[in-house]
């Protein structure tokens, strides 16, 4: 049965604080004040589900333990980024600070270059920044900056506010679109091939811009940090998942993970954290996919899913046996379609950790995970059986 919990609300005047980036440690996580401040909104998440039996930090949104209990899970399908590895924590807020330089901008200005114009976002532009965001997190990053380009064109001139139902409209079918093929027209959310097309080198552009600018700032740096001993693995590391995925590999369970970042990055990361050997496979762009398919089917989570589907030869009929679990919307979604288990992370780190809550529990979310994996020692036997 699915726990009733209140609607998820979604604002179009929401102002978060994370328009200034917290100080944070050597491990990317946030410093002492925003660790207090996530205190209460952590608290208050407890107390709005009920815990699964003998843990302290995982909610129940839907009740599946009779089914867990009948036909435990037999496959694990994992986000990587920030679910993992925390190589790349902090991205999140340099993004939001970016889409809100785009929407302030004049439309003139060539996206990429948002990056380096001196405007001032107002709090609407980052409100919808951290919104988009935060909605888009677990899809490509070039589908993300594509996404704020689209969107934009929604604003109300001279009010601040959005045509919310056009906006919604477009989101929709965005995210159908980051399942498949950006480019390609679709029911949800109509356009030609040349607009598709328009809008993926556009957000290309901002990717590779970005990229330039942030691999420097956060992985570089991390990676060298690693290898030189100034940093262990367990800096740049999600609390407590090695424990989880040793005691889940342990009992042979295959598991994958799903990044939206190139495939020889991700398995640099996962190497330097000593934690790629739990995973069969780390799919990533421009990797096992494409290779797999000859270059056939274009890498997204939703098409790593499918692959891995059919790697484990998993039967429509037997995808509740496989579990998706992450920090953003996207890997709910794909396993929500698919028909999944559906856990969503929240880790400590999260900027705004209820409207994190709200948007995965809107996605189709099972159960949360929140801060940290501390309570593997329950969820392993819960899950994937005693």
């Amino acid at each position: 049965m699915r726990v009733a919990a209140g609607p998820a609300v979604f604002r179009a005047n929401y102002m978060p604080q994370i328009y200034r980036a917290p100080h944070t440690d050597a491990g990317g996580r946030s410093g002492t004040v925003q660790a207090h401040n996530n205190t209460l909104a952590f608290q208050q998440l407890r107390n709005r589900w009920p815990l699964v039996p003998g843990t302290n930090n995982t909610v129940i949104i839907e009740d599946r333990t009779s089914a867990l209990r009948l036909k435990p899970i037999h496959t694990a399908i994992f986000d990587w980024d920030e679910t993992v590895s925390m190589i790349k924590c902090g991205w999140n807020r340099a993004m939001i600070k970016y889409v809100a330089k785009l929407w302030a901008m004049p439309d003139r200005v060539l996206p990429a270059r948002a990056w380096e114009q001196n405007v001032t976002p107002t709090d609407a532009d980052n409100a919808f920044s951290e919104e988009i965001v935060r909605r888009t997190t677990g899809t490509l990053t070039q589908v993300q900056y594509a996404t704020a380009i689209h969107l934009k064109q929604f604003r109300i001139p001279g009010t601040g506010g959005i045509d919310r139902n056009a906006f919604e409209r477009a989101l929709d079918g965005i995210l159908v679109k980051s399942q498949l093929n950006f480019t390609e027209p679709s029911a949800a959310e109509p356009w030609n091939a040349q607009r598709g097309t328009e809008l993926w080198d556009l957000g290309g552009g901002m990717y590779a811009e970005w990229k330039h600018i942030m691999k420097a700032e956060f992985r570089d740096r991390r990676l060298a940090e690693l290898r030189d001993g100034t940093a262990t693995p367990e800096q740049y590391l999600v609390g407590n998942v090695i424990p989880f995925l040793s005691a889940i590999h342990g009992k042979g369970v295959p598991m994958y993970a799903l990044s939206g970042s190139e495939q020889s990055e991700v398995e640099e990361d996962a190497d330097a954290l000593t934690a790629g050997h739990f995973f069969r496979t780390i799919y990533g762009v421009n990797g096992t996919l494409e290779k797999a398919t000859n270059g056939q089917t274009v890498y997204s989570k939703y098409n790593g899913s499918s692959h891995i589907l059919e790697v484990e030869r998993v039967s429509p009929e037997d995808t509740e046996g496989v579990i998706w679990l992450g920090d953003g919307p996207s890997e709910i979604k794909i396993g929500t379609k698919f028909g999944g288990t559906r856990v969503g992370l929240v880790p400590a780190h999260a900027e705004d950790p209820k409207a994190l809550a709200e948007t995965l529990v809107e996605n189709g979310a099972q159960y949360l995970i929140l801060e940290d994996f501390r309570d593997s020692g329950v969820l392993v036997p819960y899950f994937f059986g005693r």
